[in-house]
C-alpha cells in the first residue's frame, strides 16, 4: 500500500510529539513493506516561498513544502488555494492509496479535497486542539495560561496577538538570504 502521511513539521529540526509520531509511525509502515512518503511544511527564508523540496530521512522519502509565512490574510493559516497545484504535483508523483493526515498546520484544506479527487482513501489523526485555537492549537491564552475550554468570546480577544504571518523585516530579510544563496 502506498501511504502519504502528512503532518507540519518533521524531524530531523521538528522533534515535538506529533512530529515524533509521524516518524515512528512512518518507519514502522515501511518496515511491513508499505511504500510511505511524508509530506511536511518548512520554514526557510533562503528558499523561495511555495516549493517543494525532496529528501530522505531513515530511508523514507519526504517532501517539504516551503511556507515561509507571507500571508496577507488570516483565513490563509488554514485556505489556501495557491497549495493546490503543489499538493496534485505531490499527489501525482508518489500516487498514494491513502493519505493520513496528521496536521494541516502550515498547509491548507486544499489537501482534503485534492486526495478525495484523486480517489485516495483519507483518514486524519487529530493531535492538538489547531481546528478549534487559533494560537497553533496549544490552548494557551495570550498571556500563558491554559485555556480549560474552547470560548470563542475569550479568542476573539487572544487572536490579535497571534503571529500568524511574517513580519515585513522578515520578508526583507528572506529576499536578500535567496539572493545570497543564489550567489554563493
Amino acid at each position: 500500500m502506498r501511504v502519504l502521511l502528512v503532518t507540519h513539521r518533521f524531524p530531523p529540526g521538528h522533534r515535538a510529539g506529533t512530529e515524533r509520531h509521524v516518524e515512528a509511525l512512518a518507519g514502522a509502515l515501511a518496515s511491513r513493506g508499505h511504500d510511505v512518503c511524508v509530506l511536511t511544511a518548512e520554514k526557510d527564508l533562503a528558499r523561495p516561498d511555495l516549493t517543494l523540496h525532496t529528501r530522505d530521512h531513515e530511508g523514507v522519502p519526504v517532501v517539504e513544502l516551503v511556507d515561509n509565512m507571507l500571508l496577507e490574510r488570516f483565513e490563509e493559516t488554514w485556505d489556501r488555494p495557491a497549495l493546490a497545484p503543489l499538493y496534485d504535483r505531490v499527489l501525482a508523483d508518489f500516487g498514494p492509496d491513502v493519505v493520513h493526515v496528521h496536521h494541516l498546520m502550515y498547509g491548507g484544506v486544499q489537501l482534503l479535497e485534492r486526495a478525495r479527487i484523486r480517489g485516495a482513501a483519507l483518514v486524519m489523526t487529530l493531535h492538538d486542539f489547531w481546528l478549534e485555537c487559533g494560537r497553533m492549537g496549544q490552548l494557551r491564552s495570550a498571556d500563558g495560561h491554559l485555556c480549560e475550554v474552547v470560548d470563542t468570546a475569550r479568542c476573539g480577544r487572544c487572536l490579535p496577538s497571534v503571529a500568524w504571518r511574517q513580519p515585513r523585516g522578515a520578508r526583507t530579510v528572506a529576499g536578500a538570504l535567496r539572493q545570497v544563496r543564489r550567489w554563493t
